[in-house]
């Protein structure tokens, strides 16, 4: 790795996290619950959903993913615009759940590139980038932690 890469990288970990809010909607549960084939009632009904013991309609665990549509009305990240997601390959993905979601959660939601690293590929030289998100509600207490690796080839 090329010192320019390194340093690049190294500016590019430094950058504080973005910041934005992630209002969690009956609607919008039902919706993912719709295009994951889901018909469990818990994601459409809020007796259903306290039967289970619910406060309200919990999300299904992967929701918190639907975040890109928030994303996209803040400006560009760098961090994601160097491991651009049109082009980087989708290496790994973890789902740290320290709560379900449900409708009424307003989260805050904080990215960050975590870690970059450099393997030697068949091709050449592979660039990693793990970025982390963090979602709490407005108490402030977690409720999920994502980690997402990307990769792209120098």
């Amino acid at each position: 790795m090329g010192d320019a890469l390194e340093e690049q990288l190294a500016e590019l970990e430094e950058m504080p996290p973005m910041e934005f809010t992630f209002p969690v909607e009956a609607g919008k549960i039902e919706e993912f619950a719709d295009a994951i084939y889901s018909n469990h009632e818990i994601f459409r009904d809020e007796a259903a959903a306290a039967e289970e013991g619910y406060s309200s309609i919990p999300a299904p665990l992967t929701f918190v993913e639907t975040y890109r549509f928030e994303r996209s009305r803040h400006p560009s990240y760098e961090p994601d615009e160097f491991f651009d997601e049109q082009l980087a390959l989708h290496g790994a993905q973890e789902y740290d759940i320290h709560r379900q979601p449900e409708a009424g959660d307003q989260l805050t939601a904080k990215r960050s590139l975590e870690e970059t690293f450099t393997k030697e590929g068949s091709n050449g030289e592979l660039i990693f980038g793990i970025f982390k998100t963090e979602y709490e509600d407005a108490d402030g207490e977690p409720v999920v932690t994502t980690r997402k690796t990307r990769i792209i080839t120098e």
